[in-house]
């Protein structure tokens, strides 16, 4: 029953992945995503701070989670910066509107 239990538990981790591992975007990728998620309710943004001169996007799916790190210089936001975390509490839910392209 224990084996069983672990089995399941490894197989819901890879499943919603704990990967933070942070994929490179351009600003007209990321602008491409944003439209493509724009009526796409189980999809949500978030600002997981700024690190290296890099802002993190997370982009959430019920399954799944995905980061982006795009150069600060070529995306204006509205939320204020603050360092990277990867405490997802500290993250702040962002809209289209936040972005400035």
């Amino acid at each position: 029953m224990v084996r069983k239990a672990l089995l399941i538990l490894s197989v819901l981790t890879m499943i919603t992945g704990c990967n933070t591992e942070m994929k490179p975007i351009d600003k007209q990728s990321l602008e491409a995503k944003l439209e493509d998620s724009i009526n796409n309710s189980a999809e949500s943004w978030w600002y997981a701070g700024t690190k290296d001169g890099k802002h993190v996007i997370a982009i959430k799916r019920p399954m799944s989670e995905e980061l982006f790190a795009i150069d600060s210089q070529s995306l204006e936001i509205t939320i204020p910066e603050f360092a990277f975390t990867s405490d997802e509490g500290s993250w702040v839910n962002i809209k289209a509107t936040d972005f400035k392209f």
